[in-house]
């Protein structure tokens, strides 16, 4: 598949990787034609509900000037599809 992507004969949306997460330094990363997605599409609940609402009540309170609920790092966004 990543020979595929690299020569832009296909494009791949990655919910799964192995391994998961991709290491910082994986060539997928690189690929104007690679999404790589958190892993949720085996959501059986609320749960794609509750992290919008988390996210827009985030942006409320930073419009009004108050500080985020979570932070997340570059180190962070480096473990992280």
């Amino acid at each position: 598949m990543f020979d595929e992507c690299a020569s832009g004969r296909l494009d791949a949306v990655l919910d799964v990787t192995e391994p998961d997460p991709l290491p910082a330094d994986s060539p997928l990363r690189a690929l104007p034609n690679v999404a790589l997605t958190p892993h949720i599409a085996g959501s059986m609940g609320t749960e794609a509900r509750r992290l919008a609402d988390s996210a827009l009540d985030d942006v409320e309170t930073l419009l009004r000037g108050g500080a985020l609920s979570q932070v997340i790092t570059q180190p962070d966004m480096e473990l992280s599809a």
